[in-house]
């Protein structure tokens, strides 16, 4: 999302009511997936973790990088809508063989930032309004909210016992975070439709 900081990549500024907002795109850390801390949303590229039924507040203007960034089309995060539709699954599967484990639940590698961390990868939805500013790619807003957070509904998941001992308990990390977020789940295929190319 480097484009979204540079002020020659602006197609236009708005300012949008929330009745007005836009949809948009992204992915997020959830912290404390293996432990029973506090579950929270983190941003991938900042020290911020999103605080639970709020909404998220930034600063953009033409000369800085600020702001709330969201893509405007899940394809365009190309890393994250491939690992979610093949290498998350084959990442599974090598760990899996591998007797990669924690807590007694095999899971990707990819779920996860590093083992000290043991962070979940997460894509959603979100909501942008106030002050947007437009790329070819996506928006930097000043405010923004998560409507919706998507599980593991892929019937791959669901094929033998260790698989769907995982998809249980990520999908349950996901709807309890939901709850406290005040969105909704969703799964990925549906999450997917309406946002074709």
């Amino acid at each position: 999302m480097c484009q979204f900081g540079d002020k020659s990549k602006i197609i236009s500024e708005k300012i949008l009511p929330r009745e007005e907002a836009l949809v948009g795109y992204r992915n997020w850390y959830i912290i404390n997936s293996f432990n029973d801390k506090e579950k929270s949303l983190k941003s991938i590229n900042m020290e911020f973790l999103w605080p639970k039924k709020e909404e998220i507040k930034g600063n953009p203007t033409e000369d800085n990088s600020e702001g709330i960034y969201n893509y405007s089309n899940y394809y365009y995060s190309n890393y994250y809508y491939y690992n979610y539709n093949n290498n998350y699954y084959y990442n599974y599967y090598y760990n899996y063989n591998n007797n990669y484990y924690y807590n007694n639940y095999y899971y990707y590698y990819n779920y996860n930032y590093n083992n000290n961390n043991n962070y979940y990868y997460i894509c959603g939805k979100t909501l942008l309004y106030g002050k947007v500013f437009s790329y070819k790619e996506g928006y930097r807003s000043s405010l923004c909210v998560p409507t919706h957070l998507v599980i593991l509904s892929d019937k791959r998941w669901f094929e033998d016992k260790k698989s769907t001992s995982f998809a249980k308990h990520f999908n349950e990390i996901v709807s309890n975070l939901a709850k406290e977020y005040d969105c909704e789940v969703i799964g990925y295929n549906e999450f997917m439709k309406g946002n074709e190319k």
